[in-house]
């Protein structure tokens, strides 16, 4: 089995060791998921295998009582908690569920942030049909409900928070970010490249509206710089915040980038080696392969290679 077989096995109800409690929220509202393609399960397992590593160390720190005493997790664009590939309609948890299964009893609290009301609805029903007690729902905006959250979270001493921010495009405004970044948190942030560079050449070739929602997107008009990358562009606006930062960018197939914000160490950061093992086999994947993976998975499919194995 592959290391992409091995992670993307995690997130299948056929295959995950939490099988009976996938089955069960994807009896609830089974019609209501978020479609995506086969890039989005490489962002899936980027997600998990960053949570991983996160909860495991922040935990440690908490029953040894040492630096902190309480962990948050916060999901700004929740979604409905489960995935389905338009091509073939398999079915995967999201982030939410991900962060739930694994590490429901880590966290102090989780908070999940979703303002579409069907979505919502849907989420709720699903976390509540699992009996889960720590957990609060917003259906406000993200940009209304960052400040709620944050007020809560900051009030409790001695706590460490990740955040896991999954916009469409460029609904995550500067300033939510900038508040952010002046929490004590780690960030998983997807970084929408294409849709940005989209409209920023839109914005370009007719100006328009566009202009201000790269505006409040960037936090100013740093993007019009034509000849630089748009994710260098937005890195460098993160480290003037937080000048102590270090950025993990791991590229999501030809679509986006997925960018780890965490603060740099004394002891060199040692524990993101995990994480660039994890880069390098996400960036070495396509959605071909995930789609090869997920047939052997859910289909008992061989996978063509091992007619050409010595």
């Amino acid at each position: 089995m592959t290391w992409l077989d091995k992670q993307i096995k995690d997130l299948l109800d056929t295959s995950s060791k939490f099988k009976s409690e996938i089955q069960k929220i994807e009896n609830i509202d089974p019609n209501i998921c978020n479609d995506f393609e086969e890039a989005t399960p490489l962002k899936l397992i980027f997600f998990n295998y960053t949570l991983n590593i996160y909860s495991s160390i922040i935990h440690k720190y908490i029953q040894s009582k040492k630096f902190f005493e309480n962990m948050f997790y916060i999901d700004m664009f929740a979604g409905t908690g489960l995935n389905r590939l338009r091509s073939n309609k398999d079915t995967m948890i999201g982030s939410p569920f991900i962060a739930i299964l694994n590490h429901k009893d880590k966290f102090t609290k989780l908070f999940f942030c979703e303002n579409n009301v069907r979505y919502n609805t849907t989420l709720l029903k699903r976390i509540n049909a699992l009996g889960v007690k720590n957990c609060e729902i917003s259906q406000e905006d993200c940009n209304k409900s960052v400040d709620d959250v944050l007020s809560k979270i900051t009030k409790v001493k001695n706590s460490h928070s990740f955040f896991f921010i999954d916009p469409y495009a460029l609904d995550f405004t500067w300033e939510s970010m900038e508040k952010v970044l002046n929490c004590k948190c780690d960030i998983l942030f997807t970084f929408m490249t294409n849709s940005i560079n989209r409209a920023r050449n839109a914005a370009f070739a007719l100006p328009s509206n566009k202009s201000t929602v790269l505006d409040n997107f960037f936090g100013k008009d740093s993007w019009k710089s034509a000849e630089r990358d748009v994710a260098d562009i937005y890195s460098e606006n993160i480290m003037s915040v937080r000048p102590n930062a270090l950025i993990q960018t791991v590229r999501i197939d030809k679509y986006y980038d997925l960018m780890f914000i965490t603060k740099k160490t004394k002891g060199n950061n040692q524990w993101m080696r995990g994480l660039h093992t994890a880069k390098k086999e996400i960036e070495s994947n396509s959605k071909e392969a995930v789609k090869i993976a997920l047939d052997k998975l859910k289909r008992g499919q061989r996978d063509l290679n091992i007619y050409y194995e010595t």
